[in-house]
């Protein structure tokens, strides 16, 4: 299962990054988790990117965390509400970060291994054609986008498509964790 790797990678890294790094993985920690910030409750809210599974247009599986609490959901995009599970109790948006766990779920593809999924916090922000090149287009808004070669330590630009096309984006306009 999808999080269940992610979470492998995530423990074998916090273990030993020379495990990490015998076995090829990427040098940066593979942490799915993104914080969003603190629900209305003041609990701190998170969201495992590497557990976003796409249905359709309108309807994304997830996993997000209040504090320690792991809860299986799944987004209703179009009516902007999520549904928990085992409870089937649909919640909306009260605070910037649960309406922002809205906006990463809604706009993110599935996680696929080998791609790692990004926040574009602070946007505006370019996408190039190549590194420092010719901007294809900019990303007006907060939301999620898949990096191609995942994420590497070091590394200034990260390869995505973005703008339906391949390109490039800075690191300096994505979080990852």
């Amino acid at each position: 299962m999808k999080p269940k790797f992610c979470e492998f990678i995530t423990l074998a890294w916090v273990a030993s990054p020379l495990i990490a790094l015998f076995w090829g993985l990427p040098s940066q920690a593979q942490n799915c988790n993104y914080f969003l910030g603190k629900a209305v409750g003041g609990q701190n809210v998170f969201v495992n990117l590497c557990s976003i599974e796409r249905i359709n247009n309108r309807s994304v599986n997830f996993t997000y965390s209040l504090e320690n609490e792991r809860i299986s959901s799944q987004a209703n995009c179009t009516a902007w509400s999520w549904t928990t599970f085992p409870e089937q109790a649909v919640n909306y948006p009260q605070s910037q970060a649960t309406e922002d766990l809205m906006k990463v779920v809604c706009t993110a593809p599935s996680f696929t291994p080998g791609t790692s999924i990004a926040v574009v916090f602070d946007p505006p922000s370019n996408v190039r054609n190549r590194p420092n090149g010719e901007v294809l287009c900019t990303v007006r808004e907060f939301r999620a986008i898949q990096l191609q070669a995942g994420m590497t330590s070091g590394r200034e630009w990260y390869p995505t498509n973005a703008c339906g096309t391949p390109g490039f984006i800075h690191r300096s306009q994505i979080r990852f964790n």
